[in-house]
């Protein structure tokens, strides 16, 4: 269980460098928004089946992964040139 808890700040820090990148940069060319698109929706889903087993280390990192990958999708279309 602690390896769970471990696991959610890495996944959190793991969408922060292409976060900080866009806001720095406020540059999107490069980045594959498609990919974003389906890991977002991947996760959706996920957080979906989590709910429905009522998993609380799951809700937690999938509902925190998407709040990232939101962010990231945001940047992307913001700084699309």
């Amino acid at each position: 269980m602690i390896i769970s808890y471990l696991a959610i700040p890495l996944m959190l820090l793991s969408s922060l460098p292409q976060i900080l990148k866009l806001i720095k940069h406020k540059d999107s060319t490069g980045v594959s928004m498609s990919m974003f698109i389906l890991t977002f929706l991947s996760v959706t889903l996920l957080l979906i089946e989590a709910i429905r087993i009522k998993n609380v280390i799951l809700i937690t990192s999938d509902s925190a992964s998407l709040t990232m990958m939101a962010i990231n999708i945001y940047l992307i279309n913001k700084y699309k040139k």
